[in-house]
């Protein structure tokens, strides 16, 4: 249970890691895309940084937990939850 729940979370850090890198290039590239395109949160500044994390981690966590959900059966065996972990882990150093 605990190898499940491990992969379920290291799935939504590493999706959310992504959302937050891919949405940190685009607002270096374009700015427009997320203040003219997204209503903006009240309680934000309307900055760069500040916008790729919460639009980042707002689109990309749903995606972590359903790869979580479907990685985490082979979890439950000791070959698998090494083989999961090594693939998320050079996810994350490439990603």
């Amino acid at each position: 249970m605990k190898e499940r729940l491990a992969v379920g979370a290291l799935c939504i850090l590493v999706a959310m890691e992504y959302g937050v890198l891919h949405d940190l290039v685009t607002t270096q590239l374009s700015i427009k895309y997320f203040t003219v395109g997204h209503l903006p949160p009240f309680w934000l500044p309307c900055d760069a940084p500040n916008l790729a994390v919460f639009y980042g981690i707002t689109s990309s966590w749903w995606l972590g937990l359903i790869f979580g959900v479907l990685l985490s059966g082979p979890a439950a065996t000791k070959i698998g939850i090494k083989r999961i972990f090594l693939m998320l882990q050079r996810l994350c150093l490439v990603g």
